[in-house]
């Protein structure tokens, strides 16, 4: 019986000894070698650096390699350009706001750069802050940037926590004071540690909430247009005469110019 003729070892042409296998190994070898492939007109990495929006999830780019970025970040070990009210004590690499044990008692931590609104509406905005509560009873905390929910303010996003329950919320005042749109967000320990994300994209409108790097609300639709000159706000307020404590570390604002 004749041997079958296995197409891959017959050589490449009658003056070239080089098997079709070993041919097709050796051009796929230079095609991942060229640092040029895919790059002509129309071709995939051509596309993906042309094109204007890149769709990767939310989040995914990591703080350093967005250009055009102004970049706000602390993690508290002083709070020195950082406006307080009621109190809030630097630790290294933490800051503890506590309130008073009387109810209505209300802390505040904020940050206001000077000359411009980090808050824009016009522009990408991402918020990063670990951040914990001391309880879930009789308290209610802001964990964002922008207004807080006594009058201050004209715009803002965040997480509020009110008790036990956990929202991520947009904020305007449209000449009233702050009306607070919310998403209710369950399966977070509010006394553990916990990494709080917000993500505004303004070419698809969208202001993405996460925790812990999970996707946990979105926005789609009805987001302020005011702008804002606050980068942080940490409040924590409480509902009884007790003492309410909120704690906060790595503490990151970005934007574009």
């Amino acid at each position: 019986m004749t041997a079958p003729i296995v197409w891959g070892l017959l050589p490449k042409a009658q003056d070239d000894a080089t098997t079709i296998d070993a041919a097709i190994t050796a051009a796929i070898a230079a095609h991942n070698d060229d640092p040029d492939a895919h790059m002509a007109a129309g071709q995939s990495i051509d596309v993906h650096r042309t094109n204007d929006v890149i769709d990767h999830p939310a989040g995914s780019v990591v703080a350093d390699k967005p250009a055009r970025q102004r970049t706000l970040a602390t993690n508290f070990d002083t709070l020195d350009a950082l406006s307080v009210y009621g109190s809030a004590y630097p630790y290294f690499g933490v800051v503890r706001i506590p309130t008073t044990a009387v109810n209505g008692n209300v802390s505040q931590l904020a940050g206001y750069p000077n000359w411009w609104s980090p808050i824009d509406w016009t522009k990408e905005m991402y918020l990063r802050i670990a951040a914990k509560v001391s309880t879930t009873s009789a308290i209610v905390a802001l964990i964002g940037a922008g207004c807080d929910d006594m009058g201050d303010g004209l715009a803002g996003f965040g997480f509020r926590i009110t008790n036990g329950t956990l929202e991520a919320y947009h904020a305007e005042d449209t000449g009233s004071g702050a009306v607070f749109t919310t998403q209710t967000i369950t399966g977070i320990t509010l006394t553990d540690w916990n990494v709080y994300e917000v993500f505004y994209d303004p070419v698809f409108g969208t202001l993405t909430f996460k925790i812990n790097g999970v996707q946990v609300a979105q926005f789609t639709s009805g987001l302020p247009t005011t702008n804002d000159d606050g980068a942080m706000m940490l409040q924590v307020k409480t509902t009884a005469a007790a003492v309410k404590t909120l704690y906060a570390s790595d503490f990151v604002f970005q934007t574009t110019y």
